[in-house]
């Protein structure tokens, strides 16, 4: 794909290059040039031409094989002294992709020849996207002109490559056999190539992101695997500490429980000054309207145990009620 391209770009480039600069540049090749005795061999190596004979016309490979020396370029060149057939040729900027295609088919309107009769070749001059054109100057030559020249090669077996011949302007020009009919150009086929590439991008790319994805998740979760671990180390302490707090309310008491029981058995004349936990014992001190009726209402709660009086009852200052300390203890 790339050596087709640089070939290419060499071709533009030639078209620019003064004629002596261009030949000197040639391809090495066996150039044959017909001529009235017959087939004019020339070797051309490093850019320089020799003259190695003419093949009669009735020469016969033996004679072929006793011109050409060893180390002979088999590609060959078949040398035209008639002058090349030159037009400019303007087409629409779509048919850019298949310039040679377009040319075969539109031959025999853009000249007096079919596709088939002729040897072409082309240049672009300029794209022109604003009118959606381009612009061509096309060269060719009628292949009658090289019918004979090609029987007898094709006899000796020498399939042709290309034909020189010179321009309207005297330059020298090689046109390739069949470029118009077969040739993909190198921009089709460096679009070819890119299509595709992307083609096999687009399907490779959902499983690069995936990948892409999966290893960033896989980070996430090593980044969180600390914190979690921390967090599952104090919730374990944390089980720890509740199942010791619970523990230790069996064995002391729950205060809560027990606040709960005692406001439950006493009166509504009755409050509270003192309420103490101690070791599963509990100390109540208040005041109450009746305070003898206080510990038969406390022994017939199901959460306290053996109620009494700690001191005896004394009367208030006012005299409307009766001060009192008990204590009892919280049932298992």
């Amino acid at each position: 794909m790339i050596g087709a391209f640089a070939a290419w770009w060499l071709r533009q480039m030639r078209d620019v290059l003064p004629v002596r600069l261009r030949r000197s540049r040639a391809v090495d090749a066996l150039i044959v040039a017909a001529e009235p005795a017959g087939l004019a061999l020339i070797r051309r190596r490093r850019g320089q031409e020799g003259r190695l004979g003419t093949l009669p016309a009735d020469g016969g490979a033996a004679a072929l094989r006793r011109l050409l020396p060893r180390g002979t370029a088999r590609r060959v060149v078949l040398r035209s002294e008639t002058r090349l057939l030159q037009r400019d040729v303007t087409l629409p900027l779509a048919a850019a992709p298949a310039i040679g295609r377009v040319l075969h088919y539109e031959m025999d309107r853009l000249t007096p020849f079919r596709g088939e009769d002729v040897v072409c070749d082309w240049t672009s001059v300029r794209h022109d996207a604003a009118k959606g054109e381009v612009h061509l100057r096309m060269w060719l030559l009628p292949r009658a002109t090289l019918q004979p020249a090609l029987e007898a090669l094709a006899e000796l077996r020498l399939p042709v490559a290309c034909v020189e011949a010179a321009t309207p302007d005297g330059q020298v020009r090689t046109l390739r056999f069949d470029r118009a009919a077969t040739a993909t150009p190198p921009a089709l086929r460096i679009g070819v190539a890119a299509c595709a590439a992307l083609a096999v991008l687009a399907a490779a790319l959902p499983f690069v992101r995936q990948s892409l994805a999966s290893a960033d998740v896989e980070a996430r979760i090593a980044a969180l695997r600390r914190p979690v671990a921390e967090v599952a180390a104090l919730r374990h302490d944390g089980s720890a500490g509740a199942d010791l707090f619970a523990a230790e309310r069996v064995r002391l008491g729950d205060a809560l429980a027990a606040l709960a029981a005692v406001t439950d058995a006493l009166p509504d004349d009755t409050y509270l000054t003192e309420f103490a936990l101690r070791q599963r014992r509990l100390r109540l001190g208040g005041q109450s309207l009746a305070a003898a009726a206080l510990i038969p209402r406390l022994a017939a709660d199901r959460h306290l145990r053996n109620p009494a009086f700690a001191a005896p009852v004394t009367r208030s200052d006012t005299g409307h009620a009766d001060l009192f300390a008990i204590q009892a203890e919280l049932a298992p």
